[in-house]
């Protein structure tokens, strides 16, 4: 690609990164030759890497405040600088209006809104400086909210909000802003959700992963003169009768 952006000996921040989206980031970043930090609060997976990859996995817990402040002074101390943030983590919750706890929302907005909101502040004097990217893994269900998911969908409009707001602000300073809007994707996160529905999961007709983490890093790759803003994804293949949204 003419004029392209190499991404080699570049350094990024990935929450999410253990599994499903989130991992397929890390792992095709790592690839390109970008040191990666990964941000998780569970178990770190036993991933193969190549051509010398650096992954530094960082338990992280995003509803914690200070847990995300004291992240970024360690990054800080790394002296490295900062090229791309990639928020992926993501809190699913469903239930009706009527039924669901407030503490469910509280949790959902935490994760899916309100951290995003807070690491990217502390992190945006970096990016600047490199003239960076920040990456939103989003959900298509900001463009069909359903029934049962309000909770999740309010927490996604308020990222897209994010996303649009953090492009106006940063444009001036030749940072660029993208959000992916995944279809139904082959995730553990999916599958649950199948599972609570009783639903057969067929991961074979959803989205992959990589194909996700393929068109973040296009949108990374492109020239200087370009900025991609909204990528939106969905299977190609056609879902099952019994494949309900």
């Amino acid at each position: 690609m003419t004029g392209a952006r190499s991404l080699k000996d570049r350094v990024a921040v990935v929450t999410g990164g253990a599994s499903g989206i989130g991992q397929a980031i890390v792992l095709a970043m790592a690839d390109e030759g970008v040191t990666v930090h990964a941000l998780t609060r569970g178990a770190i997976p036993a991933i193969r890497v190549r051509n010398g990859a650096s992954i530094s996995w960082h338990h992280v817990d995003l509803m914690d405040d200070r847990a995300i402040s004291e992240f970024v002074a360690r990054l800080r101390c790394t002296e490295r600088g900062l090229d791309y943030l990639i928020h992926s983590a993501g809190q699913f919750q469903s239930g009706p209006v009527t039924e669901t706890p407030i503490e469910m929302l509280d949790d959902a907005w935490r994760v899916n809104a309100r951290a995003p909101f807070l690491l990217t502040q502390l992190l945006v004097p970096s990016l600047i400086r490199s003239k960076g990217f920040i990456g939103f893994i989003n959900s298509s269900v900001w463009l069909n909210p359903r029934r049962e998911l309000s909770a999740y969908t309010m927490s996604k409009y308020a990222l897209k909000a994010l996303a649009d707001s953090l492009r106006a602000e940063l444009n001036s300073h030749d940072v660029r802003v993208v959000s992916i809007y995944p279809g139904k994707t082959a995730t553990p996160m999916q599958q649950t959700i199948h599972d609570a529905r009783s639903a057969f999961y067929r991961p074979d007709v959803l989205l992959q992963p990589e194909s996700i983490a393929t068109a973040l890093m296009s949108a990374f790759a492109m020239p200087p003169s370009c900025e991609v803003t909204d990528i939106y994804l969905r299977p190609s293949n056609a879902a099952p009768a019994n494949f309900q949204e």
